[in-house]
Order: structure tokens, then C-alpha cells, then sequence
């Protein structure tokens, strides 16, 4: 008898836990891949979620692995 990950052709199981620790779990994922976008000065993704807390992100002018954040005005 196949197990129900079998029979629905599922890799990977649903989960369920709290809200901040889901939210952690994604990050530990997310923050790798961001790093690595900055690395090779692909900001636009960067920059999207920094919007989320009103930044702006940017290289213009900086030194080697270095960037500027600055508020976004109104």
C-alpha cells in the first residue's frame, strides 16, 4: 500500500507552525539568494523587498562589497 505522499505525487509535506517561525524558516532560504543578487549587482529584487520597510538600496559610489541604504521620502 503507497503512503498519501505517494499517492499524491508529493516531495514534500505541507507544514504548519506559527507565524514568526514560518516567516524565519523562509528567510533562511531567502536571505542566501539576496546576498548573492548584491554580490553581483542585481539590486531590483533587493530592492523590492526593502521597499516593504521604506528603503532604497544602491551601490552608486561604494566600495567593493559595500552598499548605501537610504529612507524612501512620501
Amino acid at each position: 500500500m503507497k503512503s498519501f505522499k505517494e499517492q499524491q505525487g508529493i516531495e514534500e509535506a505541507p507544514l504548519v507552525m506559527k507565524d514568526g517561525d514560518l516567516l524565519d524558516s523562509i528567510w533562511e532560504k531567502v536571505k542566501p539568494e539576496l546576498e548573492r543578487m548584491m554580490k553581483r549587482g542585481d539590486l531590483e529584487q533587493v530592492n523590492n523587498i526593502a521597499r516593504i520597510g521604506k528603503y532604497k538600496i544602491t551601490k552608486d559610489k561604494q566600495a567593493k562589497n559595500k552598499s548605501f541604504r537610504y529612507d524612501l521620502k512620501k
